[in-house]
């Protein structure tokens, strides 16, 4: 696993992009890994309750101000395109946004790209991987948005760390891809 593109920089990504310059830190990811950052969307004051970003980083690129203060990401100020991906050893999916993750998804089974499939919605969270009956999970409280809150959740600002667990899942996996150790096994817990 030398490149790794995380796609969405929101709620799971913003944290996930965290754990991984921790993990270079201390030595359990070697700072050769590329990693890198695929986000159309801009920061909004509403994404700093549960999203990794201060009030400075308000209307930037969410991929480009991740890379302000993570080193090790290359930041890309759009969304993934299919060319892009076929460039990676590895993706890791955190977006919130069900056409994308589709689209994705469809690339990745059609061009066998090895990925993970990070989702939160409250608290309910889940890791999926393509060779595990992957069609069986897709479904995962499908609407136009899966956000990491749910909508009455922004209404009443009520926050669920969901988001944090699942990044947290996220590193550990990468990290266990990393020592040969991933156990590919669909996670799906309601928290």
């Amino acid at each position: 696993m030398n490149k790794v593109a995380i796609i969405g920089c929101g709620g799971i990504g913003s944290y996930l992009f965290e754990f991984i310059n921790r993990s270079i830190m201390n030595k359990q990811l070697p700072s050769s890994i590329e990693f890198t950052a695929f986000d159309g969307d801009s920061v909004e004051h509403k994404n700093l309750t549960y999203q990794n970003f201060l009030i400075k980083d308000i209307a930037r690129n969410k991929a480009s101000a991740l890379a302000s203060r993570y080193p090790m990401v290359t930041p890309v100020a759009r969304f993934a395109t299919k060319e892009d991906l076929e460039k990676f050893d590895m993706s890791i999916l955190c977006v919130d946004n069900n056409n994308l993750r589709q689209a994705a998804l469809a690339l990745y089974q059609e061009k066998a790209i090895d990925f993970i499939d990070l989702r939160a919605n409250g608290r309910m969270i889940g890791v999926y991987f393509p060779e595990n009956n992957y069609e069986k999970v897709t479904d995962f409280r499908i609407t136009d948005s899966t956000s990491c809150q749910q909508e009455y959740q922004m209404r009443e600002q009520l926050v669920d760390y969901g988001n944090l667990i699942i990044a947290s899942i996220g590193i550990q996996l990468i990290v266990n891809n990393h020592r040969g150790t991933l156990n590919r096994t669909n996670i799906t817990l309601h928290i």
